[in-house]
């Protein structure tokens, strides 16, 4: 309850007393004394019953004990180090106290120093110091590795050269082997290219051959195409009887008049006499109808064919006929009249097989001498072909020797121009290198003064931030810290590139500047810039461009809804036109206020807690 409405209570209340006895509060201050004062008037009845008590800054002791805790896993080189280190971070603090009050007195700015500010300092150096310790043992081997690479470069140089003079006589062999192989080839080829000449030659010829062999055949093929479908369906149409059938033509007592027909052509046809007794014996063989299905028809005799013939041209004789009257008759009839067809077309192709087989004799015999030349063709060009494969292999070697020499001229030149170019940068690089070697050692002293300078002397113009780095740099070489003879912010943090980019951003090049970006990008607090020609504020503007900068002011009435975007994906935020007094809604987001809720990392924006 505020205090003021303590008045506005009814009376009596019978547990004021109660309250009084009971209720204590604590009200800490740390506000310049104007501000301190000016609200208590309003409520002068909250001073009545409270006690005032004034706390002066912390004394030497209290400092040094801090810092000797927090620097008590710290590695200083020593323990006397850490020990002067800790005297060192108190001194810092009392003189930025001493000389906040002269830069008072000259410029009526006040400069408060808190233990926060110490806190920050302590934290700052535990920091700075591991990462300084390894930016510069990486330019050490920076620059150590191109010292040690130039001096590999100029033997690597004097091989090359060595190299070169024992290639010459190498590709002169080379060269020499190649024309040798070339005209070996040449005689070769044109001898295996006379030889493919006759056999080509020969090719055609035997293939002229094996063309008419083939047209005789095909002439032959057509003939017997004319017979063979009648010899195989009667063939076919004999299979399909069995004995049954057989015998019902053999039980004819007195056989109808186109099967005693039949039966008189197939007796002529297997050589016995032509009457329906022998007939009968000749069908009660066990094996009548396979001595039909395997007649000899490439063999039949003249006169059986002349026997047969008056039946063939009688009209009755045809299976259609010979059918409607005994089925086993019909396939009988089928058989005899394929035998005389076959037979006829025998007599055409006869002579035509004779000349096939000649033909077939004279390509068997020109395939072989053609046969024999293409062995011999084939032994050439294997020889032809080896010696092309040896003299590619040569003519590769060859050009893997030229391919060498002109790498190795190239690497010689390009080594010869880096080694030109860099002989001077080797001296500045060993300089460097005795310079960082020597940063090396003092990195424990020029740490400290430069975590002081990041710590404290943002307020303070150039002058004052001098005399400071003057007395910081006479304490550590009075307590035998090793430091550089002047180290500032610039020299022992400062990155040439990174400050020609903050150059190129907007940021003005002079000391002062420079100093107050390394403050800004080194400190762990916020920067507060105060900056009335917006020098600063165009040199943030276009460095954090690329990362889509949010700007924003505290009179907008959503700048609270902007801050929790731009936290929730990581947006850098500008805020413009800053008074005196903050909204305390910042108050987290300055004291950097965050907590863990089940694994994650949150702060309270308001009423709303942030990720």
């Amino acid at each position: 309850m505020h205090v003021a409405d303590w008045r506005r209570l009814p009376r009596p209340l019978p547990h004021v007393p109660l309250a009084d006895q009971l209720l204590h509060g604590a009200l800490l201050l740390a506000l310049p004394h104007s501000l301190f004062l000016s609200p208590l008037p309003a409520h002068h009845l909250f001073l009545l019953p409270s006690q005032i008590d004034w706390y002066d800054e912390w004394p030497k002791d209290a400092l040094l004990s801090v810092a000797q805790r927090y620097f008590q896993n710290l590695d200083a080189g020593s323990d006397e180090a850490k020990a002067a280190i800790c005297e060192v971070c108190v001194e810092m603090h009392y003189s930025v106290g001493r000389t906040a009050d002269d830069f008072f007195n000259e410029l009526r700015r006040k400069v408060y120093t808190t233990p926060t500010s110490y806190l920050e300092l302590l934290n700052l150096y535990s920091t700075m110091l591991g990462e300084q310790r390894d930016m510069v043992a990486r330019k050490i081997s920076h620059y150590s590795g191109g010292v040690n690479k130039l001096i590999e470069t100029n033997a690597v140089v004097d091989s090359m050269k060595k190299e070169l003079i024992a290639l010459a006589p190498v590709l002169a062999e080379a060269a020499k082997n190649t024309a040798s192989l070339l005209k070996e080839v040449a005689t070769d080829q044109a001898a295996a290219d006379e030889v493919k000449a006759r056999v080509s030659k020969e090719e055609e010829e035997v293939g002229e051959i094996a063309k008419e062999a083939q047209a005789i055949a095909a002439d032959a093929k057509r003939d017997l195409d004319e017979a063979m479908p009648a010899y195989y369906a009667s063939v076919e149409a004999l299979k399909s009887l069995n004995k049954a059938d057989v015998q019902e033509v053999k039980n004819y007592k007195q056989p109808p008049e186109l099967v005693v027909l039949v039966m008189e052509a197939v007796c002529h046809l297997q050589g016995v006499k032509p009457d329906w007794g022998e007939a009968k014996k000749m069908m009660g063989a066990s094996d009548f109808l396979e001595q039909l299905q395997n007649y000899d028809k490439d063999n039949i005799a003249e006169k059986k064919i002349k026997a047969i013939q008056k039946y063939v041209k009688d009209e009755r004789f045809q299976p259609d006929n010979v059918g409607k009257v005994s089925k086993a008759a019909k396939s009988l009839c089928m058989w005899v009249r394929a035998m005389d067809t076959y037979a006829r077309v025998a007599k055409t192709v006869e002579p035509k097989k004779l000349k096939l087989q000649g033909a077939q004799q004279q390509l068997a015999q020109s395939q072989a001498t053609l046969k024999e030349k293409q062995a011999a063709l084939a032994e050439v060009e294997r020889r032809v072909k080896g010696l092309k494969e040896k003299l590619q292999q040569t003519q590769e070697k060859a050009k893997e020797l030229e391919d060498q020499e002109a790498d190795t001229q190239v690497k010689l030149e390009r080594a010869g121009k880096l080694v030109g170019g860099l002989g001077s940068e080797k001296t500045r690089w060993e300089e460097l290198c005795v310079k960082l070697k020597e940063g090396q050692r003092n990195v424990v002293g020029n740490t400290i003064v430069c975590a002081g300078s990041i710590a404290y002397q943002g307020p303070f113009t150039a002058k004052y931030r001098n005399q400071l780095n003057t007395k910081w740099v006479t304490k550590v070489k009075e307590l035998g810290i090793a430091a550089a003879e002047a180290p500032t912010v610039s020299a022992v943090l400062g990155d040439p590139v990174t400050i020609r980019e903050w150059g190129i951003a907007g940021l003005p090049m002079d000391v002062l500047s420079i100093e107050n970006a390394i403050f800004v990008t080194k400190s762990r607090r916020w920067p507060l810039m105060i900056d009335p020609q917006g020098q600063a504020n165009r040199w943030v503007k276009n460095m954090e461009k690329a990362n889509k900068l949010r700007i924003i002011k505290l009179t907008q009435g959503d700048f609270l809804r902007v801050l929790e975007q731009s936290i929730r994906v990581g947006i850098p935020v500008l805020c413009e036109n800053v008074q005196e007094r903050l909204d305390p809604a910042l108050d987290p987001i300055l004291l950097k206020q965050t907590y863990k809720v089940q694994g994650r990392v949150l702060i309270r924006l308001g009423d709303t807690d942030v990720d």
